[in-house]
């Protein structure tokens, strides 16, 4: 029996698959270069935990069509819903039709309204022979009954049976349920939408909810192919890690990030050509603005998933073509400045490269997401000496960056503050 140890592994550059494959019979999950794997089964459990939940958020994908996809097979595996399909389960047991019914006794909870009507108390006596009480001895109860043979259990238990051969080496276990139904999708989907339809408790609607797009997955998928066979990842992770670094330093409250796009146009005759909507105008991956009283500082950071820090070839570093293009995005803030009525139209720029490492194989520091500062790069076509002509690049952790990539204020100030010191540039 394979052990998590033996179907993970680490990707070896941008353009490996990101994620879980299952063919012809064989499981393999696949991270991201520069993640840390754990090696004990708990703690690999966190991290394949870990991979699915970014791997599962939509706010990181460029592409929602492509993402997840099987080659030749144009249906995305719904990670997300099988996991918390079994999560419920774990939690609550197979979902079971519940009818209220009510009955003469002491166990459940007791319904005054039924047992005053439709029953009559006993009368206690005191000591004088006078009424002292009335004590209704039979009360009715309001009790639940559970009817096991309800489609939507055995529903229930065919999505359970599914998701435990599918995802049940995430738990390390082997769920015994099982379905008498064969999969019928017309059946299976008119029977959750009507429990959906009819539901208003909201744990029994998130279970509908994701019962249903298993459902709506294997019944799209059965239309492809027979195969068991299934997928679920990226064939690049470069648009993810792009887009979690945003989520930690971009800062832009008041001004839209459009602002700083470089446009370029044709002029032909007395026709003038923008290209401000075309899909290949320039955009900056991330600004990060800094204030330190007075003074305004703006940062362009570009996200390169360069595998530098994890093979120290300097081939494997920014090329001049993305130097070039950082410092272009620089010229033109600077430009924008009073058009954006920023209080210090001389604000100080700087330019900055974040690129991906392994912390637990070179060195770990207590800085956010295990910064770490490698240099900085520029261009002998420039020599005005302005600060962003200068590239000041950093490596940070990838499994820090997967475990927290919220916008981070700290993180923020800290990048600003390294900045500084490498620069030996002064506030004051």
């Amino acid at each position: 029996m394979q052990t998590l140890n033996d179907i993970c592994s680490i990707a070896n550059s941008n353009d490996e698959f990101v994620g879980v494959n299952y063919e012809n019979g064989n499981l393999t999950i696949r991270f991201p270069m520069g993640y840390s794997l754990s090696n004990d089964e708990e703690n690999l459990r966190e991290d394949i935990e870990i991979l699915f939940e970014v791997l599962s958020d939509d706010s990181l994908q460029e592409n929602k069509e492509s993402f997840g996809e099987v080659e030749n097979k144009n249906v995305k595996f719904p990670m997300q819903a099988y996991i918390n399909v079994l999560r419920h389960y774990f939690d609550y047991g197979i979902y079971r039709e519940r009818n209220v019914v009510y009955k003469q006794t002491p166990n459940g909870k007791f319904n005054w309204g039924r047992t005053i009507k439709l029953t009559k108390p006993t009368a206690v006596f005191d000591e004088n022979e006078d009424v002292k009480s009335l004590v209704y001895l039979n009360p009715i109860s309001r009790q639940s009954s559970y009817n096991e043979n309800e489609l939507i259990t055995q529903i229930h238990q065919f999505c359970i049976h599914d998701a435990s051969q599918k995802m049940g080496f995430l738990y390390g276990v082997e769920i015994n349920e099982e379905s008498h139904l064969e999969f019928n999708y017309e059946l299976f989907s008119s029977v959750i939408e009507s429990k959906i339809s009819k539901s208003f408790n909201d744990r029994d609607l998130n279970l509908f909810f994701n019962l249903k797009i298993i459902v709506d997955y294997l019944g799209e998928k059965l239309t492809h192919s027979k195969e068991q066979d299934y997928q679920f990842g990226v064939e690049k992770f470069h648009v993810i890690w792009e887009k979690m670094i945003d989520r930690i330093f971009e800062n832009l409250d008041d001004t839209k990030k459009e602002s700083y796009n470089p446009h370029c146009h044709w002029v032909l005759g007395n026709q003038d050509f923008d290209d401000a909507k075309s899909k290949y105008a320039m955009r900056p991956d991330t600004i990060m603005r800094y204030r330190d009283g007075e003074k305004n500082f703006l940062f362009i950071l570009d996200s390169k998933f360069y595998k530098y820090a994890l093979t120290n070839k300097n081939e494997d570093l920014p090329h001049s073509d993305s130097i070039s293009k950082q410092i272009a995005y620089a010229k033109y803030a600077a430009t924008q400045s009073k058009k954006l009525n920023i209080q210090n139209p001389n604000q100080e720029i700087f330019n900055v490269f974040i690129l991906p490492y392994c912390a637990n194989k070179i060195s770990k520091n207590e800085l956010p997401y295990q910064m770490k500062y490698i240099g900085y790069a520029s261009a002998n076509w420039a020599h005005e000496n302005f600060n962003y002509e200068k590239i000041h690049s950093f490596v940070l952790d990838v499994k820090s960056v997967m475990k927290n990539y919220r916008n981070s204020k700290i993180a923020q100030n800290v990048l600003a503050q390294e900045i500084f010191h490498y620069t030996s540039f002064r506030l004051e």
